[in-house]
């Protein structure tokens, strides 16, 4: 039976939220947000729509940066000021543009130069190091008037 003083994997992920590292972890949580919304964009058009697969994965693209941005925004740098909002979705957008150049760049590489044949890690790959440096331009750059102090 457990004890009423031990944590739940909730109460963990909330304290974590909360302390130091709260953006880092806000961070990965919007990215699988992201993630979500991008397959299940996917998967829903692909499966009640007759359109073309690569239409699909574009309105699916699209969707997924909206989503980013929003829970960007507000959930991980808390930037609840909406004036540089039509600026920072711009900027955002560019940003998740180039990202998926560059993304297709480095899985090019790391399929082709590499001779590795694993997809999924080299995709892993691939998105860690891009997830790692748009973290920094997020913060700094595109969101950098939000508040700091939390963590």
């Amino acid at each position: 039976m457990e004890q009423a003083s031990q944590k739940t994997l909730f109460d963990t992920a909330k304290h974590l939220i909360r302390t130091k590292g709260a953006v880092l972890v806000r961070y990965a949580i919007s990215g699988v947000l992201a993630g979500v919304v991008n397959l299940g964009t996917t998967a829903l058009l692909a499966h009640y729509t007759g359109l073309h697969y690569l239409t699909i994965v574009s309105i699916a693209f699209l969707f997924a940066v909206v989503a980013s941005f929003g829970l960007q925004k507000f959930f991980t740098f808390r930037d609840h000021h909406l004036s540089p909002a039509p600026r920072q979705l711009a900027v955002f957008a560019l940003v998740a543009s180039v990202n998926l150049v560059i993304n297709g760049f480095f899985v090019f590489l790391l399929v082709h130069v590499t001779g590795t044949d694993l997809l999924v890690l080299d995709q892993a790959i691939a998105a860690l190091g891009i997830a790692c440096y748009s973290f920094f331009l997020f913060r700094y750059g595109i969101f950098r008037h939000a508040p700091k102090n939390e963590g």
